[in-house]
This record gives C-alpha cells, structure tokens and sequence, in this order.
C-alpha cells in the first residue's frame, strides 16, 4: 500500500499549494507547523483538506516549531523539531 501513515506539513502555505492529504491512509496521522491556536487551525484549513481528515478520520497534531526552535536556540531551523514528532 503506497498511503501514508504520517504527513507533516512544514508550512501551512502547502496546503494551499499541495493536495498534502491525498495519499493518506484511513487513519493517518497528520502534524502541521502553525502559530494559530488550537481552536483557529481548523477555521484556517482549505476545505478540501478538512474533508480529507473527516472522510479518512485523520488525526490533526499542530505544533508551533518555529517557536519550539527558537526557545531551542535553533533560530528559525525547523527541520528537527518536526522529525522530533515523527520519531515521537
């Protein structure tokens, strides 16, 4: 099976760019950077891809990893805390 059971999205604007959901598996787990509030991230989605979540019963992980970085004093890196959530 090609479907993915992780998805992490670096920057929001890739969900407006990228069908980032389409190959995820029933279940998937789904990780988005974001500085938007629990209760605003859903709001902020593009349509397509709350159904996405809905219609496969994805499960939505933010994390603010710019700011997780910067209190790491990583600066603007990025990359390793979002590994740090796949490995988690």
């Amino acid at each position: 099976d090609d479907r993915a059971r992780y998805v992490g999205c670096h920057q929001t604007i890739f969900l407006e760019k990228f069908d980032m959901l389409k190959k995820a598996a029933q279940e998937a787990v789904f990780v988005l950077n974001t500085s938007l509030s629990q209760d605003q991230v859903w709001q902020s989605l593009p349509r397509s891809a709350q159904q996405q979540m809905l219609q496969k019963n994805i499960s939505l992980y933010i994390i603010d990893a710019y700011e997780v970085a910067r209190q790491s004093g990583m600066g603007r890196r990025i990359n390793t805390v979002m590994q740090t959530c796949f490995f988690a």
